[in-house]
């Protein structure tokens, strides 16, 4: 997914998380919901996102804002 705003990169990373199972608490006073870890949508392959580089901000100025986040659909 491409996102070209900070509030939509957030939108796009939250989901993610949540769809690959990966927005876990690690609280020990916080029930597990085990129906909720079977419910895996999405493998995500980059931990971070990614920004474009020098030579395609130089090709295309209005890419600076944009990033890139990989998942695969399971």
């Amino acid at each position: 997914m491409v996102s070209f705003h900070s509030l939509e990169d957030s939108i796009v990373k939250s989901f993610l998380k949540k769809e690959a199972g990966l927005d876990q608490t690690y609280s020990r006073y916080q029930p597990e919901n085990i129906q909720e870890k079977s419910a895996r949508n999405f493998h995500v392959i980059t931990k971070s996102a990614i920004s474009p580089s020098k030579e395609e901000i130089a090709a295309n100025p209005r890419a600076r804002s944009s990033k890139m986040r990989i998942a695969v659909k399971i």
